[in-house]
């Protein structure tokens, strides 16, 4: 009896620890697909920089799917390759989301399309981000800077 307490209790106490360290983060999962034929990609590799250092290294596999827990507080670029295709990065900024509204943490799903290389393709405009995500304060979110993806997409159209 004294054993089946003390197994509930570690119980108990795993689950609240594992519930408060999820609150200041935020949980990214998409899947990557070719951006041609929409179909999945195998083999991705999801490499995320935290602060300008690797943090963490992720292969997609078969299903083309990633998930990546982040801690707040700091400036993430998350690079998307696989050989053939032209690498992708998305810088998820999560320094200024004020601590009342960490409680809970987040959740982002950001799928990724990546184009296969084209000879005389410029790859130096991809050095920057792609895209990039910032806290919003009205959405109370993480949210999408859309006139940033929309100046990217015209430089790499061009």
């Amino acid at each position: 009896m004294k054993l089946s307490l003390k197994y509930i209790l570690l119980s108990f106490f795993a689950l609240i620890s594992s519930f408060l360290v999820a609150q200041d983060e935020v949980l990214i999962r998409g899947q990557v697909k070719d951006q041609e034929t929409m179909k999945k990609l195998d083999n991705v590799t999801v490499t995320v920089f935290k602060n300008g250092t690797q943090f963490d290294v992720i292969e997609t596999g078969g299903s083309g799917k990633y998930e990546i827990r982040l801690p707040l507080g700091f400036t993430y670029d998350i690079k998307f390759s696989k050989d053939a295709f032209v690498q992708k990065i998305v810088r998820v900024d999560t320094r200024n989301i004020p601590e009342e509204d960490r409680a809970g943490g987040f959740q982002l799903d950001l799928p990724g399309v990546l184009f296969k290389y084209v000879e005389g393709f410029n790859t130096d405009i991809l050095k920057e981000p792609v895209g990039k995500i910032f806290f919003s304060s009205q959405e109370n979110a993480l949210d999408f800077d859309v006139p940033y993806a929309d100046k990217m997409k015209e430089k790499i159209a061009a």
